[in-house]
Formats: structure tokens, C-alpha cells, sequence
């Protein structure tokens, strides 16, 4: 496959949020829970949320199979996994409750983390924040 793009000056950031435009959306009904889950194409970003009772919860977290890239805290050890809070997490849905199989939903959210540690392939660590402003939809399964 030829390309006309030169990514030979880019920046580590530029790659890194090229690779951020593109999610999987997916949602699972498990008794009266809506679980739907959010992820990088190639990434290591992961949102799910937790809809029941017309109440939802948000989880993000960072995963790198081999590699211990992250700290909570400057004094932590590093790992490879790690569920980081939020700083701001809003959610709008299609439909909130009285969820059918193979019912399509659609949704927007916008997620601010608290800062935390990664070490970028090479480098020192970097005290980081993520923001994503997403719009997804998913048939219930």
C-alpha cells in the first residue's frame, strides 16, 4: 500500500493522537445492567459504563500488555494497567433504562482524567491528563 503522507517529522504526540480519533462501541445486557464498553482501534484507552436505574458510572482505565508504562503517583511502582479517576465524566444516551436486545444506541461523552504518570516508550515519565470527547452507537447484545 502506497501513501502520500510523510510522517517522518512528526512528533510522539502527533502519532499518538492519530491513533485516538477511531473507537469501538459495544453494549451488553446483563439482568437489569446495560454494560457498554468503549476502546481504542490499537489503543490503550478503555471507557465502560454501567447504566442501571437510570444512574451511570464511568470507568477509564490504561492497559499495556508487556510494558509497566504507568504510576497513579510519582512514588508508586510502575505497572501495566490502571484504573485512573476522573476529573469530569458526562454521559448522554439515546435511552437510559427498559433496554431490548438488538436495540441500537446512540451516545456522546466527554471524560477529563485526574493527571497520572506515563512513560512513553524511551522516555521519562510525564505527568499526563486525557481528554476525549466521544460520539458512539452499539446494538445491544
Amino acid at each position: 500500500m502506497e501513501s502520500n503522507n510523510d510522517y517522518s517529522n512528526w512528533e510522539w504526540d502527533e502519532f499518538e493522537k492519530s491513533g485516538q480519533d477511531v473507537w469501538i462501541a459495544a453494549g451488553e445486557l446483563k439482568e437489569s445492567k446495560l454494560l457498554i464498553s468503549v476502546g481504542q482501534i490499537f489503543g490503550n484507552q478503555f471507557i465502560q459504563y454501567i447504566v442501571e436505574e437510570d444512574e451511570i458510572s464511568t470507568i477509564f482505565s490504561e492497559y499495556y500488555k508487556s510494558d509497566n508504562l504507568l504510576k497513579q503517583k510519582k512514588s508508586d511502582e510502575p505497572t501495566n494497567k490502571l484504573i485512573i479517576p476522573l476529573e469530569i465524566s458526562e454521559i448522554g444516551l439515546s435511552k437510559t433504562k427498559n433496554f431490548a436486545i438488538g436495540e441500537v444506541i446512540y451516545g456522546k461523552s466527554k471524560i477529563i482524567t485526574e493527571p497520572y504518570y506515563l512513560k512513553p516508550m524511551g522516555f521519562d515519565f510525564e505527568y499526563i491528563k486525557r481528554e476525549y470527547e466521544l460520539y458512539f452507537k452499539f446494538k445491544v447484545r
